[in-house]
């Protein structure tokens, strides 16, 4: 049961998640949970991804965004297909398995609620900011997206923003900021 909530979550909260459990008359403590997640993170179930934040408080309060270690498992249990949450989950593993040890990997949101998916960074240095969006056919979905990324590049001081789509690809000038488009499938096989 844990597993169908964080896979129709699209962020991980343990007290939410209590709260949800409690709601239905199960009779659980938050520690459990805790116990759960970390479980679910060390038999590569699910992973768990904070939010870039310098502080340790803010870190551990917000809520971590949840991607499965293998995504057939999202259908599995729910029977849908999100083609946008399976591209971002394709990314994350992605990135797990490409990033060195030292490398930072977080997502990052504004007081105004824009989001990006994925941060990169060496020390307090951000490399790369990353936002996977399946289809960008919708006007007000682009605007969005990029808004939230050139917010989080100029904050961060970003250099390298990167589009992670279905089939869009070049590069865009966006709020004074270069922001490259790339389709999965060839981001998948670069390097």
């Amino acid at each position: 049961m844990i597993g169908k909530y964080i896979i129709e979550a699209p962020y991980f909260s343990a007290s939410k998640c209590l709260n949800f459990f409690k709601g239905l008359g199960f009779k659980i403590g938050k520690q459990s949970i805790l116990y759960l997640e970390k479980c679910s993170q060390d038999g590569y179930l699910f992973y768990f991804l904070p939010i870039l934040s310098y502080t340790i408080k803010d870190r551990l309060q917000y809520p971590r965004k949840a991607y499965l270690g293998d995504t057939g498992f999202a259908y599995a249990i729910s029977g849908k297909k999100d083609m946008g949450r399976l591209y971002e989950n394709a990314v994350f593993l992605e990135l797990k398995r490409r990033l060195a040890p030292q490398m930072g990997l977080n997502y990052w949101k504004s007081k105004e609620g824009f989001e990006v998916d994925f941060t990169i960074s060496e020390g307090l240095k951000t490399k790369e900011i990353i936002q996977v969006s399946y289809s960008l056919e919708n006007k007000k979905t682009l605007q969005r997206e990029l808004r939230g990324m050139a917010l989080c590049a100029r904050e961060l001081g970003a250099e390298n923003c990167l589009v992670i789509t279905k089939d869009h690809e070049g590069t865009e000038r966006f709020e004074e900021m270069e922001m490259r488009f790339v389709p999965l499938c060839k981001w998948l096989v670069r390097e």
